[in-house]
């Protein structure tokens, strides 16, 4: 997708220390913890624990993501509620419920079908008795979604989102009935939006830089209404 942007709106906010810098310090923690959610999910190991539906496993498995999710993601859940739909996950009692949540994951990593898949798993979240509405279910699967895969998918923050979009010309809408297609049509704008970030001079390495730039857009207009 080629993507237009207004390079001055950019080039305003951009950092002292300049974006290389400003991106590889920003995005330690993030990056950080994508590597610990990529070694935590790797297929193998999860594929045999469901495989032999081995709730011990699956019961580690959804106690480390709950740990990781707490102690490395800072400010990128908010106050949305994500506490609980991890520690849903973790309660002894899920077991039905992880062996499931952990064949969907399964399925969304092996498929071609992305949107479909993603889209099942927030459907087993909402529908099992655990985030009181979808939307809680989107921001937990793309959480998860962003720290796996950064270079297709990106975590939305609706409200730094909205704020940040409003102000780039012929930008999207987020959309305010998610779906699996919707998600990942978002991304691809935010990956046209890297591509022409990058031909503009600022190194975008994946959806986490464009997270950050994004974010970096919506602080700097909301100072500006301060």
């Amino acid at each position: 997708m080629v993507v237009l942007i207004p390079i001055e709106l950019f080039q305003s906010i951009a950092p002292k220390a300049g974006w290389r810098a400003w991106l590889a310090e920003e995005g330690a923690t993030i990056r950080e913890a994508s590597a610990k959610m990529r070694a935590l999910f790797q297929a193998d190991a999860l594929e045999t624990a469901v495989s032999a539906k081995d709730d011990q496993s699956l019961m580690q498995w959804a106690q480390e993501l709950n740990e990781l999710c707490e102690t490395k993601s800072g400010d990128m859940l908010d106050q949305w509620g994500a506490d609980d739909i991890f520690k849903h996950l973790a309660q002894p009692s899920k077991a039905e419920l992880r062996l499931e949540f952990g064949q969907a994951l399964l399925d969304w990593m092996n498929s071609k079908s992305k949107a479909t898949e993603l889209a099942r798993l927030v459907t087993i979240l909402a529908d099992r008795k655990g985030p009181q509405q979808p939307v809680d279910a989107w921001r937990f699967v793309s959480f998860i979604a962003f720290l796996l895969d950064p270079v297709h998918c990106i975590l939305i923050k609706p409200k730094q989102f909205d704020t940040a979009l409003k102000q780039i010309k012929y930008a999207p809408k987020r959309p305010r009935d998610f779906g699996g297609e919707e998600y990942y049509k978002l991304c691809e704008y935010f990956r046209g939006l890297g591509a022409a970030l990058t031909r503009k001079g600022v190194p975008i390495e994946d959806l986490i830089d464009v997270y950050l730039v994004m974010i970096r857009l919506a602080e700097a207009q909301a100072a500006l209404k301060a």
